[in-house]
């Protein structure tokens, strides 16, 4: 009996111990698990942050540096004091350009920077002395030299205005120049003032000169023998009249176009009476869908009716 009783205490002894050993094995298992599950998230977290740093080292490598470098060389070269302008060269690509006058329209540009000119800037102070410039090119010799290179408008007609000779250009800029046997002459019947500085000047509007230029040309090209003596240009009336070398007179209206007046001269010069004959005065296209001349049989009404129009 007494055997019996130390054998059940030593039975319950021993499970009790079994059973807190358990526990703690429980417990450091949990521990641990919990521990590395904590050490892995932080190991997670800074691998995060270390790409993050090689990305921004790459980024300040490749981009941030290289720009900064750029913009202060940049700086550099628009502020260093060796690259303003001290020298222009002009060059021009025609015979009516006054040079001394373009160099004197842009003398404010020199010393400026280099870097900073502008073309349209440079072509408005062009054309503000000379009208009958349309474009220029710009080149820069480093350190400080500037070439211009300049283009003008063609010139199409002689003129000569309040006892000054002219040449014409295709803008209508009035070139002071002796006349060019190569050029055809135009007068202008218009009152201009004396007092008005006209050279390299636009007087009319292009499309008008333009205008006469394509009636000529068209009037040629239709009829083969025409002999044009003179051009006579009224601004106001927008009229061009053809003299020509029988001193008969051809109206045209060149407020429109004017293909269908020189279609009617044609077919009347085939048709009717050759332009080149003694006997017609005048033939005037101005009405649409008409046409009105005169002949030699009432030549003195005629030239009264003009005189009397035209102030002649």
């Amino acid at each position: 009996m007494h055997k019996k009783i130390i054998d059940y205490f030593k039975s319950h002894i021993f499970k009790r111990k079994k059973q807190n050993t358990r526990k703690n094995t429980i417990i450091n298992t949990l521990q641990k698990d919990s521990f590395k599950k904590r050490k892995t998230q932080l190991s997670i977290n800074l691998g995060i942050f270390h790409k993050i740093k090689i990305l921004s080292n790459n980024i300040l490598s490749y981009y941030i540096i290289p720009l900064i470098l750029i913009v202060f060389l940049i700086l550099f070269l628009i502020f260093w004091p060796l690259l303003t302008v001290k020298n222009i060269n002009i060059i021009k690509k025609d015979d009516i350009t006054n040079i001394n006058i373009a160099y004197k329209a842009i003398e404010s540009i020199r010393w400026n920077r280099i870097f900073t000119l502008d073309r349209d800037t440079i072509l408005k102070k062009l054309t503000n002395y000379q009208q009958n410039i349309t474009d220029i090119e710009l080149k820069i010799k480093f350190p400080n030299t500037l070439i211009i290179h300049i283009e003008s408008s063609k010139w199409v007609f002689n003129t000569t205005i309040n006892k000054k000779q002219y040449i014409i250009t295709r803008k209508w800029t009035l070139i002071p120049k002796k006349h060019s046997n190569e050029l055809r002459t135009i007068d202008i019947l218009y009152n201009f003032n004396e007092n008005v500085f006209l050279d390299y000047k636009d007087i009319f509007q292009e499309t008008y000169i333009w205008r006469i230029n394509s009636t000529i040309k068209g009037l040629e090209e239709n009829i083969i023998d025409l002999k044009i003596k003179n051009i006579q240009y009224y601004p106001i009336e927008r009229e061009m009249h053809i003299i020509l070398g029988n001193n008969t007179q051809l109206l045209f209206s060149i407020h429109t176009d004017t293909n269908k007046q020189i279609k009617k001269t044609a077919i009347f010069n085939r048709e009717h009476i050759k332009l080149n004959d003694a006997s017609l005065i005048y033939m005037d296209l101005r009405i649409k869908n008409k046409v009105f001349y005169c002949t030699s049989e009432d030549e003195y009404i005629c030239n009264q009716n003009l005189k009397k129009i035209y102030a002649k």
